[in-house]
């Protein structure tokens, strides 16, 4: 039977580094639930084999332009996304901002997260993190 942690939530961290003990590190709570959104947005929908219907379209987004019309699909698909793959999160407010001069989108998430409390998700996404 596993110990008991004091934590809500826990996953694998995606570095899969290991920790002190030779195993793979983990993350908890709020970390785990940022780490699920970065995980969800940047999977292209269909390359999980067991699992096709997870992730995003976002990389059939790959060479269209920065604009507003770019995020306002993209930050309708993450919202999808979320409300579909991560159960755990409350949106409180959800931003893709283009940013021109880095030709990427800026991601702002803000959310509440039952048995936690409230967060904030920012992440630049490039056309190669896709």
């Amino acid at each position: 039977m596993p110990e008991p942690t004091g934590n809500v939530y826990s996953d694998l961290s995606n570095t899969f580094q290991s920790n002190e003990k030779g195993k793979l590190s983990r993350v908890f709570d709020l970390e785990a639930v940022q780490q699920s959104l970065e995980t969800i947005m940047l999977t292209p929908l269909g390359s999980r084999k067991f699992l096709p219907t997870f992730g995003t379209t976002l990389s059939s987004l790959l060479f269209e332009p920065i604009s507003l019309e770019t995020a306002i699909i993209v930050k309708n698909e993450i919202r999808a996304a979320i409300n579909k793959w991560e159960p755990r999160i409350i949106i409180r407010r959800l931003e893709v901002i283009p940013d021109y001069d880095n030709n990427a989108l800026f991601i702002n998430v803000a959310g509440f997260v039952p048995g936690l409390r409230e967060f904030e998700f920012s992440r630049s996404i490039t056309l190669e993190d896709v």
